[in-house]
């Protein structure tokens, strides 16, 4: 048919060219890499140079529905309490006890940073001093005097979780540790965060202390704003500067999230733990734009980091 409307050969040329060029865009796109929800730390990424492609999170008419997500089972998830989010579209992907309150352990400490980070500069210098240092378990090791710039105590409590400089922001405060406290509950009830009550900088256990995880969807979406929490919760190592009687002592950071470096699209947030409180663990997950997770686990019954990756093997499962 398409010979017989053709009258000479450049013109069958031409048409056979674009046929051509057709028929490969066609291919090129069949066969084009399908990425699931989210690689684990058991899976490495494909050699494909564009971004993984994670539209089937955010397409509003496949996306997963809290109640839609039937396979995922409770007994599944060791955990007692857990969300499943992208912050992005704010559509929840599956959670578990999201509004008992539990104490929170180190997940603290991202309110202690983001209000931090709304009062200095990161070359502002703090000092060590005030009571509320005695008795400190996890620790950097400050003493009285010690001197050190914002920047530094930031990551010393965002990388290692170390409770003396979560008190030296609070001691540091204006109006003092007292004011500093007020200010973290005024905060949170500023951000809906109604099921949640803090008493200290820290997360070191207090009866009186505690948060849901639905609060903490609130917090996280809320620090997710201030991009530079994520700079210092992604590095997995880090060094930073205490000034003491006239000399510089360095002092070497691990990060506390043993999935920095093993997963691709890990990055961060924060772990927490306690004796009361178990261990915790907030994962953020970015594949580009849209395509971003948040995995709040609380009293995890054993490894925080297992009962995350499982959790994210289990949404990916249900997308398929």
């Amino acid at each position: 048919m398409v010979y017989k409307i053709l009258t000479n050969s450049l013109t069958v040329s031409i048409c056979l060219m674009v046929v051509l060029v057709v028929g490969f865009v066609i291919s090129a796109f069949d066969l084009r890499d399908h990425y699931p929800l989210i690689m684990t730390s058991t899976e490495t990424p494909g050699k494909s140079e564009r971004s993984p492609d994670l539209s089937n999170v955010v397409d509003p008419e496949i996306y997963l529905m809290e109640e839609q997500v039937e396979q995922i089972k409770e007994d599944q998830i060791d955990a007692f309490s857990y969300v499943a989010f992208n912050p992005v579209t704010q559509q929840r992907f599956v959670s578990h006890n999201p509004d008992e309150k539990v104490p929170i352990a180190s997940l603290t400490k991202l309110l202690t940073a983001k209000i931090a980070l709304d009062t200095w500069e990161l070359d502002d210098r703090l000092v060590v001093g005030g009571g509320e240092f005695d008795g400190l378990e996890w620790t950097l090791g400050l003493e009285e005097g010690d001197v050190m710039t914002f920047e530094d105590v930031l990551k010393a409590m965002l990388v290692s979780s170390y409770n003396d400089a979560a008190v030296m922001v609070a001691t540091n405060y204006p109006d003092g540790y007292g004011s500093f406290i007020d200010e973290m509950n005024d905060r949170a009830n500023k951000l809906g965060m109604l099921g949640s009550n803090f008493t200290n900088p820290t997360g070191l256990h207090d009866d009186q202390h505690y948060s849901t995880a639905n609060d903490l969807v609130k917090l996280v979406k809320y620090i997710l704003v201030d991009r530079r929490i994520l700079e210092y919760t992604n590095s997995y190592t880090d060094e930073v500067e205490i000034e003491r009687n006239g000399e510089i002592l360095k002092v070497g950071l691990l990060s506390t999230n043993q999935l920095l470096g093993t997963d691709p699209y890990i990055k961060g947030l924060k772990t927490g733990y306690t004796k009361e409180s178990g261990p915790s663990f907030i994962g953020y997950y970015d594949a580009g734009e849209q395509n971003q997770l948040v995995t709040i686990v609380l009293n995890a019954d054993e490894d925080r980091f297992k009962t995350t990756a499982n959790l994210v093997d289990l949404l990916r499962a249900s997308f398929r």
